[in-house]
């Protein structure tokens, strides 16, 4: 079933399958991919998020006819799994084209969602490669699972991203769109790394007094500057400052 972007609709599938369903022979969707282009001639050099929004549009209204023709349809294939190797860029004319639910670099475009994830299609755009990402995405989604919340913008991360969130200072994520950020900080003798602060003797020193009430007040001091601090920066008060008083 190879579909262009505007046809045909879910409505005439279900019809067809529904007459044939009638002669009491077995139907299957096999081959299915959807060419972003409605004809033969057009070209692209990066494929519009407008465009993709429309694909997943169309997988959207496929699938929800194939679940409302259980029963007269015994199963639905794909032909092929990602945009990185589709016929339809060589035929009918060499041309960039992304027809199915995985983009260039395997990663989840918004004809995944569409199908698997919430009714409403996600918002994208493209990348100069013609690879999709979503604006209006299903990590930004409240309303979904946070699992699959998460899996999603992980799946949206280079390697690059991914490997800058494991120190300190997180670098911007271009696939999320998210800032860049130091998130360093630490409280094991008084508030550290966010401008001047009570300090109290390291940690083995405070151990060896041996004083429990002590502690206790201590950390008090502590959580209320943490909290302070926090409030300041918030409103902007403070700015952020790399110094311990």
């Amino acid at each position: 079933m190879h579909s262009k972007i505007d046809s045909p609709s879910a409505a005439e599938i279900i019809a067809t399958i529904n007459m044939f369903s009638a002669l009491g022979v077995d139907n299957q969707i096999t081959e299915l991919d959807i060419s972003v282009y409605r004809d033969s001639k057009s070209k692209y050099t990066a494929i519009p998020g407008a465009v993709l929004v429309q694909q997943a549009d169309r997988y959207r209204d496929y699938f929800q006819a194939f679940r409302q023709l259980k029963g007269k349809i015994s199963s639905v294939t794909f032909w092929g799994q990602a945009d990185d190797h589709t016929w339809l860029k060589s035929y009918p004319i060499t041309r960039l084209d992304l027809p199915l639910p995985f983009d260039e670099q395997l990663q989840a475009k918004p004809a995944y969602w569409a199908i698997v994830g919430p009714s409403q299609p996600v918002v994208a755009s493209s990348h100069s490669d013609g690879s999709a990402s979503s604006e209006s995405s299903v990590y930004k989604n409240p309303q979904l699972p946070f699992e699959q919340r998460v899996n999603d913008l992980v799946s949206r991360m280079t390697l690059e991203e991914k490997i800058s969130q494991l120190g300190h200072t997180a670098g911007r994520g271009s696939a999320t769109r998210g800032p860049e950020y130091n998130w360093w900080n630490e409280g094991l003798h008084g508030v550290a790394r966010a401008g001047n602060a009570t300090v109290f003797p390291q940690a083995i020193g405070l151990a060896a007094t041996f004083d429990e009430p002590l502690m206790h007040q201590i950390g008090d001091v502590i959580s209320t500057e943490f909290r302070a601090k926090y409030y300041a920066a918030c409103t902007r008060m403070v700015p952020p400052t790399g110094t311990r008083g």
